[in-house]
């Protein structure tokens, strides 16, 4: 996995903007760590694993999905999935699609957040992804 930093595939093949970056925010005073990116992707679109690896939990929350995937020391996270189709325990290879991108309540725009980790150490996605 780490030898493919800056070489990934996107999650969502037709990415149509990041809206929320990884880091601290803060909104209307309010401060906000996020620990991954929030991609704004066509409706309906398909959320594909970004490496090889086998999928380590499938949680529902609040009628959204999350996936994590494990890739030997390294986990990928996708939620905001509003239909997953791979179970825990799964193989999975990459570009598979694992599931279908949700609608964020606030915005009303279909998005799904993206998470990378080392261990339980979040790190920055986009140093990950292959460039546009």
């Amino acid at each position: 996995f780490f030898s493919y930093r800056g070489r990934l595939p996107r999650p969502v093949a037709n990415m149509v903007a990041v809206t929320r970056d990884y880091g601290v925010y803060y909104i209307e005073g309010i401060k906000d760590d996020n620990k991954g990116i929030n991609i704004k992707t066509p409706v309906n679109a398909p959320v594909r694993a970004v490496f090889e690896g086998e999928v380590v939990k499938v949680i529902d929350i609040s009628g959204t999905f999350l996936v994590v995937i494990r890739h030997g020391a390294y986990f990928t996270a996708y939620s905001n999935l509003r239909a997953v189709n791979v179970s825990k325990g799964q193989k999975v290879s990459t570009k598979q699609a694992i599931g279908v991108a949700g609608v964020d309540s606030t915005t009303g725009d279909t998005e799904v957040d993206f998470q990378v980790y080392k261990g339980d150490s979040d790190m920055n996605p986009r140093s990950w992804l292959a460039p546009n």
